[in-house]
């Protein structure tokens, strides 16, 4: 119950949070409505309380990409995968992070390292078929495509791609 999640910690300020796992949920509730601003100082909390537990670390660093604060996210998530190469979200989101400031060819790599670990990883898939578009290789794009629509038939980003590209050639 994301939303009452966030309406119970309405005036509450993180630093009065003293559980790891409370702090992260509240976060968690303020990412899902959208609100990564406050979603992240719950996931600093979080990550104050416990600096080691690597989904807290992913956690804010996919939500420092949100905010494109990406300097300090790519450390974030640099940190989370030099303590554990095999963590597909860290991966995707350290990709995006590169995306955002124009290194597809490195972005590409981390989301091939991510679907390498993780097949059915729709997410990656999504973000190497952006890549794959940006440099107009349209048939690739439709392979991963349909694969994402064999993970998820009704996947609307994946069909919304597909009729564009049937538009375009």
């Amino acid at each position: 119950d994301y939303a009452g999640i966030v309406k119970s910690s309405a005036g509450k300020e993180p630093a009065d949070i003293l559980g790891a796992w409370t702090a992260y949920r509240i976060g968690e509730a303020y990412y899902q409505a959208g609100n990564f601003q406050q979603a992240a100082s719950y996931f600093r909390r979080a990550d104050e309380l416990m600096p080691y537990h690597l989904d807290f670390k992913e956690k804010l660093g996919a939500t420092l990409v949100q905010l494109r604060q990406l300097p300090e996210a790519e450390k974030t998530l640099r940190w989370v995968l030099q303590e554990n190469p095999r963590r597909p979200k860290a991966l995707s989101n350290l990709g995006f992070a590169r995306v955002l400031q124009g290194f597809t060819k490195e972005a590409e790599l981390y989301y091939d390292q991510a679907i390498a670990l993780e097949p059915d990883y729709v997410q990656a898939l999504l973000n190497k078929s952006a890549v794959r578009l940006l440099s107009k290789d349209y048939q690739r794009v439709e392979e991963i495509l349909n694969r994402v629509l064999k993970l998820d038939p009704d996947h609307p980003q994946a069909i919304a791609i597909l009729q564009q590209l049937n538009q375009i050639h």
